[in-house]
């Protein structure tokens, strides 16, 4: 193999490389691209669920008797969901044996609502979604969810 033939080829893998880099960095760009616009939507639908979610405790706080309540702590919106966590407790300061409520809006639509019981160690989860019936239908089929759980 000649000299000539040798640089053509080095010049061939070289450009082979640089074609390969430049393709993993457009799918990088492109996959940060369709977080951001995944995370802005999650936001987006987050207000109306936190005060569905709101209504929720408020309700199941009704319901409830012998001084323990939902205490809910809205978290920061992380990739793929927003979410709150209600502490069932009857002091929000001492949380180590107090059950949970979490509820994570996905981007897709569903609300996953995760039950644990800190006192029997029990967890339970399920999954609504939030675009295929009303508000009211929602929230009654996530209170007998909960409702079975929380004593």
């Amino acid at each position: 193999m000649s000299n000539e033939e040798l640089l053509k080829q080095i010049l061939a893998q070289q450009d082979e490389v640089d074609a390969q880099k430049e393709l993993e960095l457009i799918k990088r760009q492109a996959d940060q691209k369709l977080a951001e616009e995944q995370e802005q939507e999650a936001r987006s639908v987050w207000p109306n669920v936190e005060a569905m979610i709101v209504r929720i405790s408020k309700k199941l706080n009704d319901a409830m008797k012998g001084g323990r309540k939902l205490y809910a702590k809205t978290e920061k919106a992380t990739f793929g969901y927003v979410g709150t966590r209600c502490l069932y407790t009857s002091d929000p300061q001492k949380t180590a044996n107090a059950s949970r409520c979490i509820f994570k809006a996905t981007v897709n639509g569903v609300l996953k609502v995760h039950y644990e019981d800190q006192r029997n160690l029990e967890s339970h989860a399920k999954q609504f979604e939030l675009r295929s019936v009303d508000d009211d239908q929602i929230e009654n089929a996530i209170l007998l969810f909960v409702k079975d759980y929380l004593h």
